[in-house]
């Protein structure tokens, strides 16, 4: 006589088959959500880099033109603080400082409202014959709640007046 052969698969088959196949799911999944969060990161990244770079570029170029320096701080230049006042050539005054986190201009901001500035600094430096120059630094931070994603990054840099 013949024996039949349903020709199916044994449990052990099944189980092992079932456990590779929840191994690729994971692996797959993780490496899944690596990249999102990766992607996250970089948006972070160059979200501070382009308001920092903005906001830098626009006091650079308020500074350059400006007739003078009239406080840094609330003190005369020479001087550090954490604010700091122009004197335009028209006789108006312009003043760099932080409100809530924010850096602004005359109390209106001009950093963005996702991005955090901390520590922000202004120190004139004068001496006799040349124009004064003044050191910006500050810190932009940006956190992404809905990535997990937090973003730090600190900005320093020196500027001229053209004119003196």
């Amino acid at each position: 006589k013949k024996k039949e052969s349903f020709g199916g698969f044994t449990l052990i088959e099944l189980m092992l088959v079932i456990s590779i196949l929840a191994m690729l799911v994971v692996t797959v999944t993780t490496m899944f959500f690596r990249a999102v969060r990766g992607a996250a990161k970089t948006d972070s990244v160059v979200g501070v880099e382009q308001n920092a770079q903005f906001t830098l570029g626009l006091m650079e170029r308020f500074i350059r033109n400006a007739k003078g320096v009239t406080k840094v701080g609330g003190v005369k230049c020479p001087g550090l603080g954490g604010s700091l006042t122009l004197l335009s050539w028209d006789g108006g005054e312009t003043t760099f400082g932080l409100i809530n986190g924010r850096i602004a201009s005359n109390g209106g901001e001009i950093s963005a409202s996702e991005i955090q500035i901390q520590e922000l600094m202004f120190e004139c430096i004068r001496i006799e014959g040349v124009p004064d120059q003044v050191k910006i630094s500050f810190e932009a931070m940006r956190n992404d709640v809905s990535g997990g994603v937090n973003t730090t990054s600190s900005y320093e840099t020196r500027v001229n007046l053209r004119n003196y």
